[in-house]
This record gives C-alpha cells, sequence and structure tokens, in this order.
C-alpha cells in the first residue's frame, strides 16, 4: 500500500514538473517547409510618434534606399540615419509598426521571429498596449516600430529582389 501511494505521488509530481516547465514564450517548432531566419535588431522606438500611419499594424519590407527615403516622416532622426547604412546589396530591413490610435502612450512593438515558408515570411511579434480606462502619460499618435536585418538570401525570393 506505502509503495502503490509512493508510485502515484512521483507520477503526480513529473507530471506536474512538465506542465510547469512548459511556456507560451517558448520556441514553436517549425513545420514541414519552414525555415528560421536569423535578424539583427536595427533599431527599437518604443515611443514612435507621427500622424500619417493608419492601419493598426503596418510591416514593410525595405529593399533599396528609395524605401528608406519614403519612411524618413514616419520616424526619428536617429533610425533614418541607421536605415541609410544598411547595405542593401546584402541586406533587407523588416520594418513593423504598430500605430496606436487611441491617442495614449504606451503602446509598443517588438519582432520575436522570423519564417520563411516557400514565399511567404512570417513576421511573429509582441505588441503590447496600456490597459484600458487607464490615464494616458502623455496624450497624441503614437506608432512604436522595430525594424530589423536579415540577409537578402534568406528572404523569400519574391521579397528579396
Amino acid at each position: 500500500m506505502y509503495r502503490k501511494k509512493l508510485v502515484i505521488i512521483v507520477l503526480l509530481l513529473n507530471l506536474l514538473s512538465m506542465v510547469a516547465c512548459q511556456s507560451e514564450l517558448a520556441t514553436p517548432t517549425l513545420q514541414p517547409g519552414e525555415t528560421e531566419i536569423p535578424f539583427e535588431s536595427l533599431f527599437l522606438d518604443e515611443s514612435g510618434q507621427n500622424f500619417q500611419l493608419t492601419a493598426e499594424q503596418e510591416v514593410a519590407i525595405l529593399r533599396s534606399p528609395n524605401d528608406v527615403i519614403k519612411l524618413q516622416s514616419l520616424i526619428s532622426p536617429e533610425a533614418f540615419q541607421k536605415l541609410q547604412e544598411v547595405n542593401f546589396a546584402q541586406q533587407r530591413v523588416v520594418a513593423l509598426f504598430h500605430v496606436d490610435v487611441g491617442g495614449c502612450s504606451g503602446f509598443g512593438v517588438t519582432i520575436e521571429r522570423l519564417v520563411r515558408t516557400r514565399d511567404i515570411l512570417i513576421v511573429y511579434a509582441n505588441f503590447w498596449q496600456p490597459p484600458s480606462g487607464g490615464e494616458c502619460a502623455e496624450e497624441g499618435l503614437f506608432s512604436p516600430y522595430h525594424f530589423v536585418l536579415v540577409p537578402k538570401e534568406a528572404m523569400p525570393p519574391a521579397l528579396s529582389k
């Protein structure tokens, strides 16, 4: 009887430890045909303020200096300078914006993972926002953004041209 109770307790402890070790933040397993794309964070702005973006989340692939010039009015001078230094012959930039249409600061975005499946680029990102009903620390239209560098050859063919 004692031995049976001990076995049940050990099994319950093992089950509990397996459940406790699982995390929502664990990197998901790649599916067949998927490839993890390496990237380097180029610029993260958690308080970008602009009045020109209209979508709640907007992603762009920057392939040339002309694409950088189109973003100049939407980003900080520091981010613009970093983008001007990119070697577009060898790299691409994935730019992800999170626009706060509510008029309050406290929104954010971070690119966490990039995965390629044939001709599709999947961007895994964390978006956060202030709690609803809270007071605004600062009012305005905020669009935090994150820019990451990706090797040109790692991008899907349609996005590497």
